[in-house]
């Protein structure tokens, strides 16, 4: 039996009820394991559970909810030096793309460990989180002139595509159109293929 403990936020109406909340959560699917017990795994499982047990916003009355601030038995999820630290000594890489929007102007920044990472597993990365975002609920994305997307994929990168994985880490989207997302996505990856 696990705790999952979490922050909801009404992506409808913005407002928070400041509450800490918390599911006792008996993982009997193995969900978690193959999730890799990460913020983006644990994430989509509260949401699952939230819209399950008709969880709506106390403000609006919108089921258009954002999960946040996860932790598992009191420990905080996800942190990028902490991920860092523990999985490039074995190999892996990560990365992470921030996208910030302040008056329609994207800006863009592309975070990777290790520094050296080989590129096919950029462009890979950059494939998983398109990949993901295509799978998103509509509700995710909203056109306003400023915004925020947080996207980290960890992995392992193989000539041999049956050796290559990657593991959706941590995931927000605030006020940017799925479009927006996907384009800054692929002009990402183009520049990189490029050179």
């Amino acid at each position: 039996m696990d705790l999952i403990g979490f922050s909801i936020g009404c992506r409808h109406c913005r407002e928070t009820d400041g509450k800490r909340w918390q599911f006792e959560y008996e993982d009997e699917e193995r969900i978690l394991p193959l999730a890799g017990r990460t913020d983006f795994g644990l994430m989509r499982v509260v949401e699952r559970m939230t819209l399950d047990l008709g969880h709506v916003c106390p403000f609006c009355g919108s089921a258009q909810l954002e999960i946040f601030d996860l932790d598992l038995n009191g420990q905080r999820v996800f942190d990028f030096d902490q991920l860092c630290q523990r999985v490039v000594p074995q190999g892996l890489a990560v990365c992470a793309l921030t996208i910030e929007k302040v008056a329609s102007q994207p800006k863009v920044q592309l975070v990777v460990e290790p520094p050296e990472t080989d590129l096919g597993f950029l462009i890979g990365a950059l494939d998983e989180m398109a990949a993901q975002v295509h799978e998103r609920p509509a509700y995710d994305f909203a056109a306003e002139a400023s915004g925020a997307f947080y996207f980290c994929v960890g992995g392992h990168w193989d000539s041999d595509a049956a050796k290559r994985w990657f593991s959706p880490q941590k995931y927000t989207c605030r006020s940017l159109t799925q479009e927006e997302v996907l384009a800054t996505i692929k002009v990402v990856r183009a520049n990189l293929a490029a050179g």
